[in-house]
């Protein structure tokens, strides 16, 4: 080939590649078949709550005391999921020894796109009475029996009701 002909061929190429990159009109959405998990909370309806945001700790009937976890899940192929969640507040980490098996039921999520809703976890916080205004971490990871993963963590701010809140708490 000469130097004449092979140069429509490089500029055909160079473009063919060209349009392969770069961000004209492409989605940042990840893959439909990408797995990712989304935190939030809520025990009756999923609730979206981006970090930073105000989370209310709840008070058991057993004398402790929770937050309401809940997950929207895209890209599995199974309602059926393991899930690690875990919640750090202030130096304490509390966390199950082992994943859970959870159901992420089919339905849709806040902008109506398909979704597996899992609702209505009770993260538990040990002696967390005095720790309105506090930042909670919420790390989840979940799982699928054929080894597909997603993960998100959330940093929240814990609403403790005057009620629930001990007289002494330091500042």
């Amino acid at each position: 080939m000469t130097r004449a002909t092979s140069a429509p061929w490089a500029a055909a190429l160079l473009l063919g590649l060209s349009v392969g990159c770069g961000s004209g009109g492409g989605s940042s959405e990840p893959a439909a078949d990408v797995p990712r998990v989304v935190l939030g909370t809520g025990r009756l309806a999923f609730e979206a709550l981006d970090s930073g945001a105000s989370v209310p700790l709840i008070a058991g009937i057993q004398g402790g005391f929770h937050v309401w976890v809940s997950f929207l899940a895209y890209g599995f192929e199974t309602d059926v999921l393991n899930m690690a969640l875990s919640t750090h507040l202030d130096e304490r980490v509390e966390s199950f020894p082992a994943p859970v098996r959870v159901v992420a039921k089919p339905g849709t999520d806040p902008d109506g796109a398909p979704a597996g809703v899992m609702l209505g976890w009770p993260a538990v916080l040990v002696d967390a009475r005095c720790s309105n205004g506090r930042e909670i971490e919420v790390d989840i990871d979940v799982t699928d029996d054929d080894g597909r993963s997603a993960s998100d963590v959330r940093r929240w701010v814990l609403d403790v009701a005057e009620v629930d809140r001990l007289p002494d708490c330091p500042p």
